[in-house]
């Protein structure tokens, strides 16, 4: 029996073990990042939704804001025109008392 053939079937084996083993760590570390791109995406879309609603939320309140504020204000206009017409007063100026500041 030569000892030059278990050699090389020795180093065969390791060669194909250490080569399994890479391709073995190769294939898990490929499941990782495949999942770890796969939360980026679901992350990124949940933050792109949530900003959606988000700012839904807020035109819809900036919105009524701005409905409220006119809605004040032509009552402003309604209030100073009914005080210009019903006033007795000569010292008050219509024009400049009640109105808006």
């Amino acid at each position: 029996m030569s000892v030059r053939p278990i050699a090389v079937a020795a180093a065969l084996a390791a060669a194909v073990l250490t080569a399994g083993a890479v391709v073995h760590r190769h294939r898990r570390l490929r499941r990782v990042l495949t999942r770890e791109r796969a939360a980026s995406r679901l992350t990124a879309a949940c933050l792109h939704r949530d900003l959606a609603a988000f700012q839904t939320r807020i035109d819809g309140l900036l919105a009524e804001d701005r409905q409220r504020r006119h809605v004040l204000a032509q009552a402003d206009l309604v209030l100073d025109y009914a005080l210009a017409t019903h006033t007795n007063d000569p010292d008050i100026d219509p024009q400049t008392e009640g109105g808006p500041a």
